[in-house]
């Protein structure tokens, strides 16, 4: 059996980014998300998004840091 790994990145083909139902997914993202983090921005970003995702150092003001934080490793 081979362990080869994949050879990264791994490109997907352009349709990933077709217009669907929802931006280019078929639905917006679920309703309760972790660390404080507002539904509308992760919406545009997972779903309308092509360029950048949240506004710089938008994540220094969720709640996760102090969450995971002496935790050990994050993934």
């Amino acid at each position: 059996m081979s362990s080869s790994k994949p050879k990264l990145p791994i490109v997907g083909s352009d349709d990933i980014m077709s217009k669907k139902a929802h931006g280019t997914t078929e639905r917006p993202v679920q309703e309760k998300l972790l660390y404080g983090v507002k539904r509308d921005v992760a919406d545009r970003i997972c779903c309308f998004n092509r360029h950048y995702a949240e506004p710089s150092g938008d994540f220094k003001k969720r709640k996760w840091v102090s969450t995971v934080q002496n935790k050990g490793e994050v993934t």
